[in-house]
């Protein structure tokens, strides 16, 4: 009996369901590139979906199931996909120890940022870095012999 009033109670709280498919209004769709924006503007920042919510005036619900149904993923999806981004930009294009990127991207323990950038990218930061380097060196070297110039 108190399982069933519970789930009365959650669904009296919860405001009416938005199905996905759901066409979304345009005063929905600013308000969700208004919050990809925010994400955007710090993706290493924590995000809590009911302040990013109540940032852009849409319901948790909605704000979730906008981004599923415009970006395909969720708002933690997102957002991670944006750290990770941002840290393969700061692994090949910089000289940034390591550590500095992971906290550069939101990730306290240097492991922690590892293990996400391996599950995404396939190769630990270290092997992206050598190769993405490994790579500029092979393309010098044959725009050295178009060239005729020496490496």
């Amino acid at each position: 009996a108190s399982e069933r009033l519970c789930h009365v109670l959650a669904a009296m709280a919860d405001p009416a369901p938005v199905h996905l498919g759901e066409r979304l209004s345009a005063a929905d769709l600013r308000k969700l590139e208004q919050a990809m924006r925010i994400l955007r503007a710090n993706p290493q920042a924590p995000v809590r979906v009911d302040d990013l919510a109540d940032a852009v005036g849409m319901s948790r619900r909605r704000l979730q199931q906008g981004f599923r149904e415009l970006y395909g993923e969720t708002v933690s999806n997102v957002r991670d996909r944006l750290r990770m981004d941002l840290a393969l930009d700061l692994v090949i294009d910089s000289d940034m120890p390591m550590i500095e990127i992971s906290l550069e991207t939101g990730y306290e323990h240097p492991a922690s940022f590892t293990r996400a950038f391996k599950a995404t990218f396939a190769a630990s930061p270290i092997a992206a870095r050598n190769a993405a380097r490994a790579g500029r060196c092979a393309r010098r070297r044959q725009d050295a012999a178009r060239t005729g110039s020496l490496p």
